[in-house]
């Protein structure tokens, strides 16, 4: 890599986008839902976890569509669950943190858009593949959902009340975002 090259990468530590009260954090979770703020951040961006390679040209229509809305990677079967099954497994001590705080990032949705949110259901888990945002999403959510953001955010290790980032921007972008109102349809790119 040339000089050049590397002059474009730059680290952020956590300390720069997370309330000063909340760091460190060992909790991804709390720490994603802070991307947005990177000095510099385009409007769509992508984040990719370390387990991800990109080993030929990809697109940007891959993971936006024409209308510049995020595109979905679903995977097959399974449907997601709301608040019942959240509240179901914080009464029971619940040891399935991840599973938890899907149900939980799902149950906002549910809560603050209604049980027809989904309209395109069944919801199935977001594939494990790189995530694409928009910056204005994420101060959506910030907005609506500040007290459920902030516990997570106070989450030291990852704990079934968190919310989750990726989950969580799958809300009823049609009644947010005009422009995005087949985002979910036009991107089910793994349907059976």
């Amino acid at each position: 890599m040339t000089a050049e090259g590397l002059i474009r990468i730059k680290l952020i530590n956590q300390d720069t986008l997370m309330p000063p009260e909340d760091v460190p954090s060992f909790n991804s979770n709390a720490i994603e839902q802070y991307l947005y703020l990177i000095p510099g951040l385009t409007e769509q961006f992508l984040h990719f976890n370390d387990d991800y390679f990109l080993y030929s040209y990809v697109p940007p229509n891959f993971f936006f569509t024409p209308t510049k809305a995020p595109r979905f990677f679903f995977e097959g079967g399974r449907p997601m669950h709301g608040t019942a099954e959240y509240l179901k497994m914080k009464e029971a001590r619940s040891k399935k943190v991840w599973l938890g705080s899907v149900y939980r990032s799902c149950g906002l949705v549910e809560d603050t858009y209604g049980s027809d949110a989904y309209d395109w259901k069944p919801v199935r888990y977001l594939s494990h593949a790189p995530f694409a945002y928009l910056r204005s999403a994420f101060i959506h959510m910030h907005e609506r959902w500040k007290e459920a953001f902030a516990l997570t955010s106070r989450t030291k290790f990852r704990n079934i009340h968190d919310v989750l980032t990726p989950v969580s921007k799958i809300w009823p972008f049609d009644r947010i975002f005009p422009f995005s109102s087949f985002v979910v349809r036009a991107s089910r790119l793994h349907d059976p």
